[in-house]
């Protein structure tokens, strides 16, 4: 059998192809102006939560009774009860989130960088720092600090806390700050970091977020037990310096369990903490510095004494990241999780309860109480 390709006009014609090509040009850039001229329209754009097994049923429940639902009464009812659904599971899941009676810290894998949300009973939101791996193509507040959020139905965050202005901290910080509204903002300082950082800094004046810098022991936020505050006054020590041992140190606790979150601090910025006899002791840490050499000191790490680590690193950078006399540091401690291999690790706090939740594994296990 012959196959014959068909013979269109741009054989036959090429000058006619030519000029059909050139109108065709012409409809796709005036659509594309159309489309942008639209997309500066306010609430343009609706960004909505991923949607859950129960919410996709019911769409195409609702799809398909409209379209038979002059055919039996069978239709009607199913389309007002798909839509009864479809309303009440978002507010059932905000209702849900009001009335948790526990805190939930979760480090975000976003490559070599660090994030953590810390979710508190009450409903608030708070984001410690929120920076990774990223490009012109791939911001990581648009890809994955944002998506995380609103799959959890979170649509404000509270309070952003960046611990110094390293890019891998704050690179997806801007989105958020446009996307969920938070009310302030905490830096380590105001004049310190590139360009890309006093852009955010704008960013958040023009979007009216008030821009605080918090003293040693000031409580960022408090709610019942829970208390969120910077431990260290390195940020506030005069001269450059530099700028990762001018990191806030993060501590959260609620009388039982305290989360240290210590940035990017070397070993000379551990030590001075350690020599004013800063109460470091947590029971968990979030390794400083991604795991690198240049942190983690011994004396540091039995001042923490924490029964968990967890290093927020890349997956490219394995041989500094963590270094491999730091890792054995912290498992003769205890239970190291990478985000690099575990993907996100998530704490829920209740008491004296803990538990932990990984990408591919989920365990609960009890910690004593006094590790504040």
């Amino acid at each position: 059998m012959d196959f014959f390709a068909p013979v269109g006009p741009i054989f036959l014609a090429p000058e006619i192809a030519s000029f059909l090509f050139h109108i065709g040009a012409v409809g796709i850039h005036l659509s594309e102006y159309i489309i942008g001229l639209l997309s500066t329209i306010p609430f343009s754009t609706l960004r909505l939560a991923q949607p859950s097994l129960y919410e996709i049923v019911l769409y195409y429940i609702l799809i398909i009774s409209l379209l038979s639902f002059r055919r039996h009464h069978l239709f009607r009812v199913l389309c007002l009860c798909s839509i009864a659904g479809l309303l009440a599971i978002p507010s059932y899941a905000k209702i849900k989130k009001s009335t948790q009676k526990y805190e939930s810290i979760s480090f975000l894998d976003v490559g070599h960088g660090n994030c953590t949300i810390i979710e508190l009973s009450n409903g608030d939101t708070v984001l410690v720092d929120g920076g990774g791996t990223s490009s012109e193509k791939f911001n990581i507040g648009e890809m994955i600090i944002a998506p995380f959020l609103w799959e959890k139905r979170i649509q404000k965050v509270n309070d952003v806390i960046i611990s110094h202005s390293d890019a891998d901290h704050y690179n997806g910080i801007r989105f958020i700050l446009r996307h969920f509204s938070p009310d302030t903002l905490w830096v380590n300082s105001l004049e310190h970091g590139d360009e890309k950082f006093q852009e955010l800094l704008d960013e958040a004046d023009r979007l009216h977020i008030k821009i605080c810098i918090p003293n040693t022991g000031e409580p960022i936020v408090t709610h019942d037990n829970v208390r969120i505050e910077n431990i260290a006054s390195l940020h506030l020590a005069k001269g450059r310096g530099k700028d990762n041992n001018k990191s806030l140190v993060i501590k959260v606790s609620n009388g039982e369990t305290a989360v240290l979150l210590p940035g990017d601090i070397e070993k000379n910025a551990e030590q001075e903490l350690l020599d004013r006899g800063t109460n470091l002791n947590a029971t968990v840490l979030l390794a400083p510095h991604h795991g690198s050499p240049s942190s983690s000191s011994d004396a540091f790490v039995q001042a923490v004494s924490p029964e968990y680590i967890v290093i927020s690193a890349g997956k490219f950078r394995k041989e500094r990241f963590p270094a491999p006399e730091v890792l054995n540091r912290y498992r003769k401690l205890g239970t190291v999780f990478n985000t690099a291999i575990r993907g996100t690790v998530t704490f829920k706090i209740s008491g004296g309860q803990l538990q932990i939740e990984t990408f591919n594994s989920r365990k609960k296990t009890e910690i004593p109480p006094g590790r504040t």
